[in-house]
């Protein structure tokens, strides 16, 4: 009996040996196959480089998930958290920035990159070879600078715009007096998407020729307008070129009288003509600026469809036009004839035949001037500029915003005690903005100044 029942011990011992090798086995199994924790550790080690590759690329709210799923392997990892708080304060992307030296230094004109961020084309005087220089940076969406380039010789040259072009790059326009025939030519730049030069033009002859906007035409080809001496019938004249995408010229065209009259801006009709807006001298008895507007035939330049302008008894002139979603055209500028004050914001809407819609004047007591005008995706019309009229200091940057009919909604002051100027603004994705101009500093100079802000034109802390 005795040994029976260490036969049977034995085997009972054996048999709970096998189990708890099974048991370890098949755990391993489960534990191999994620059904006893949340990821393998090699997929876990996954998650880890492709967070930290996208937060190299600044890919915060992609590498914040995939962080997150790290910590599905790695509840209590340090560097795992950390990161997390990290890409968490950059995906609030709010910013103030300015850059520049010890002289002047002002932002111009602003694009939205095409891999996110922001391009802005400024005029600085603290660096470069001589005088003013153009100045090109990138900056990714939070504000932080990608690159920045400088482009002139020892005279002085000047960037009035910038807008993408299809190939991945921008073009700038503006003016220089080291390069070309004269004493100032349009200068055209073709820059690539990091911001080298690929190739440069100038146009103009023995006088001031200055490109002030360039459009991207529907036909691939570009639309420039700015001022010329060379060329006309007056002290200065309207300056219309049709250019290819590699900056030949298609055709030339002028347009003015006896004494100043200045392109503004271009934009493209539906029929495929330009409507071009700034201001003339000549056409008023007094000699004094009028806001004026004309329709071009845009295949070969030669033709005005019609001309209008407008204004009083002081100077009135238009600084940009925008093609409204509804098909008429929004002009925007700046007026002494009409309004509250100095100077006030001025700003018309028109059919295609020029025949005015409505018109309003935004401003105070003091000058309230526009820069710039976009259409929100909401339809409604932002302007940038400048004003004496409220504010913290002697002239601060401003925003006004008005519906799609004119009416009031909002404006806002931005700046310091100081002089703070704005100049151009694009809409960001969160329906905000982001501004450029220039402020100044405590030293006294202007400084390039770029911001992030709210739909309501405000800073976000």
């Amino acid at each position: 009996m005795s040994n029976k029942k260490g036969s049977t011990s034995s085997a009972l011992l054996l048999l709970s040996l096998v189990i708890l090798m099974g048991l370890i086995f098949y755990g391993q199994l489960f534990q191999g196959n994620g059904l006893l924790v949340k990821g393998k550790p090699d997929k876990c080690e996954g998650y880890l480089q492709e967070a930290d590759s996208l937060f190299a690329l600044k890919l915060y709210e992609k590498a914040l998930n995939s962080y997150q799923n790290v910590l599905d392997c790695k509840p209590n990892d340090r560097y795992v958290n950390a990161q997390i708080r990290e890409c968490t304060e950059n995906i609030d992307d709010t910013f103030q920035r300015t850059f520049g030296g010890t002289e002047r230094d002002e932002g111009r004109s602003i694009v939205a990159a095409h891999d996110g961020g922001y391009v802005i084309a400024a005029n600085v005087e603290s660096f470069g070879n001589g005088g003013s220089d153009v100045h090109v940076m990138k900056l990714d969406r939070l504000g932080h600078l990608d690159w920045r380039r400088n482009y002139g010789g020892v005279r002085d040259e000047k960037a009035n715009d910038i807008i993408r072009t299809p190939d991945g790059g921008y073009f700038v326009l503006g003016s220089t007096q080291t390069y070309g025939r004269g004493e100032e030519d349009i200068w055209l730049l073709k820059l690539n998407s990091s911001g080298r030069k690929s190739w440069e033009k100038t146009y103009g002859d023995s006088k001031q020729d200055v490109g002030l906007r360039i459009t991207h035409l529907k036909d691939g080809n570009y639309a420039i307008v700015g001022l010329t001496q060379s060329k006309g019938n007056g002290k200065g004249d309207v300056w219309l070129l049709k250019i290819t995408s590699d900056g030949g010229v298609i055709w030339e065209q002028t347009r003015g009288g006896s004494e100043w009259d200045v392109g503004m801006d271009v934009a493209e009709t539906e029929d495929g003509n330009l409507m071009l807006v700034g201001y003339s001298q000549s056409f008023n008895p007094s000699k004094v600026s009028d806001g004026w507007v004309m329709k071009i035939e845009g295949t070969v330049g030669d033709s005005t469809l019609w001309t209008q302008t407008f204004g009083g008894e002081q100077t009135d002139l238009f600084t940009g036009i925008l093609a409204s979603k509804d098909g008429n055209f929004i002009l925007t500028g700046n007026t002494k004839s009409f309004g509250n004050g100095a100077e006030d914001v001025w700003m018309l809407k028109i059919h295609t035949d020029g025949q005015k819609i409505w018109q309003k004047t935004v401003g105070g007591k003091g000058k309230d001037l526009a820069s710039n005008i976009l259409q929100t995706s909401k339809g409604n019309y932002t302007i940038v500029g400048q004003t004496t009229s409220a504010g913290a200091g002697a002239e601060d940057a401003w925003l006004v915003s008005l519906d799609a009919s004119g009416g009031f909604l909002w404006k806002n002051e931005l700046g310091t005690q100081k002089m703070d100027i704005g100049t151009a603004i694009v809409e960001t994705a969160d329906k905000g903005y982001v501004m450029t101009g220039s402020t100044t500093t405590d030293k006294g100079d202007l400084d390039i100044w770029v911001l992030h802000l709210n739909e309501r034109g405000k800073e976000e802390h």
